[in-house]
């Protein structure tokens, strides 16, 4: 019987938007994430659509959004006060002085240390050293894969398994 996937080498990730998804999915399911990076993340929907008005919801095709997140509805698509059901370990990087798009990963990263979720951040660069540097992308990639070796250890072969 071949295993493929090592049940404690299993990590999620993801960038801007899907750096939600990589959160919302390790909350969803805390025992099958070993692992979580995220990288300049919206965490808190609530607050991410209170604070773009309606030409930028337009703008930027946010307005399928404001729609179907009206209301009370963002709360349950953020993930802060739900922090506690997190069982893996998380990275988050992100942009320092970067208004909103920091605060979102500071608050996450207040959550997570309130919650006692195992955490470490990665703040880079800053209005004048963007993420998109390529030197501020080798700093953050370098640091997640440092994170995912720390936390990613493959299961030992069972006792008594012969050696080839």
């Amino acid at each position: 019987h071949l295993k493929l996937i090592d049940p404690n080498r299993v990590a999620i990730s993801g960038s801007y938007f899907s750096a939600y998804l990589a959160i919302a999915a390790a909350e969803a399911d805390p025992d099958l994430f070993k692992a979580v990076v995220c990288l300049q993340g919206t965490y808190d929907w609530s607050k991410q659509l209170s604070t773009l008005n309606q030409a930028s919801l337009r703008e930027v095709n946010y307005g399928i959004l404001e729609r179907h997140l009206s209301g009370d509805k963002p709360k349950a698509f953020s993930v802060d006060n739900r922090a506690g059901r997190i069982h893996a370990a998380v990275l988050v990087g992100y942009q320092r002085e970067q208004g909103d798009a920091t605060a979102q990963s500071t608050s996450l990263l207040s959550d997570l240390d309130h919650a006692g979720v195992t955490h470490e951040s990665v703040p880079l660069g800053s209005e004048r050293s963007p993420l998109t540097l390529a030197a501020n992308q080798v700093e953050f990639y370098s640091r997640a894969e440092a994170f995912l070796a720390s936390r990613l250890h493959p299961t030992p072969p069972p006792l008594g398994a012969a050696e080839k």
